[in-house]
């Protein structure tokens, strides 16, 4: 009999693993399988993105950063769902289009193995290179403003991703808008200003604080965050400072914006991960 039988390494884990699909019209024909979720019976659980923003943005354009920040909130969804109840059974899809696929059983000598072999055998962007990962490199101690603020959040939250520098087109502009962030809870911006050229510095972050108010009446989002948020850092220390950080407040409470002063990349970085969630 046992010559019908494979032989399984007693030393392989059992992976049970299901694709996270998205229809991008719910009621259409057309889906993409977003990301792998997985479980073990040792207890250990994990959902991997298999999409980037750049690939969003060039399959969807100026529905991308709309459709990128539906697949980071159903990760995120899906991730605390399995680390609290360790299993995939019983979640519940934060929106319509989005479902959990059918899955399998492989089996691996390491859990993170089970994404890879899963992602090549149901979506076209399974190319390992896509999956979560943490980088090694940290952010230099000297410069705290050294590393960009997407960058840091990119690592800090991976599963955010696709709403980072998220790109969006309103009714009421005539052009693209850049946020440092636009998710389904949170939209936010980051501005650092210089002491040495501060006129230019306020310049800019006004218009960041612009593009964020047009979020609160802008009649055609999918969805509307429920906080606005302009993150400002300080170059070096000066005198004038605090007035304009209290100036930026102030317009802002006309605007429904709130400012906050944030003394690192990595802060800034570290409150929209909070805000967002």
């Amino acid at each position: 009999m046992a010559g019908f039988f494979p032989d399984i390494d007693a030393r392989n884990v059992a992976v049970r693993w299901t694709p996270l699909v998205v229809r991008p019209i719910a009621s259409g024909p057309e889906c993409f399988v977003a990301a792998i979720a997985a479980n073990a019976r040792t207890g250990e659980v994990g959902c991997h993105r298999l999409v980037d923003g750049r690939r969003m943005r060039t399959l969807f354009h100026d529905g991308a950063s709309r459709l990128g920040a539906v697949v980071d909130a159903s990760v995120a969804s899906l991730r605390n769902h399995l680390e609290s109840r360790l299993e995939l059974d019983g979640w519940q899809s934060p929106f319509d289009g989005v479902y959990l696929g059918n899955g399998s059983t492989v089996y691996v000598r390491r859990f993170r193995d089970a994404f890879e072999m899963a992602a090549r055998t149901c979506a076209v962007f399974g190319e390992p290179g896509l999956l979560d990962g943490a980088h090694d490199e940290g952010l230099p101690e000297s410069d705290p403003w050294k590393a960009p603020v997407a960058d840091v959040l990119r690592e800090l939250r991976p599963e955010l991703s696709n709403s980072v520098d998220a790109q969006l087109a309103l009714a009421t502009t005539e052009h693209t808008i850049t946020f440092t962030f636009f998710g389904v809870n949170l939209a936010a911006n980051f501005v650092l200003l210089n002491p040495q050229r501060l006129t230019t510095s306020l310049r800019e972050a006004r218009a960041h604080l612009w593009n964020l108010s047009l979020v609160a009446d802008a009649p055609d989002l999918l969805f509307r965050p429920s906080r606005l948020e302009l993150l400002t850092g300080v170059r070096s220390e000066d005198e004038r400072i605090p007035g304009v950080i209290e100036e930026l407040a102030f317009e802002g409470g006309f605007r429904r914006v709130n400012v906050t002063r944030v003394e690192s990349t990595e802060q800034a970085a570290e409150q929209i991960a909070a805000k967002a969630a």
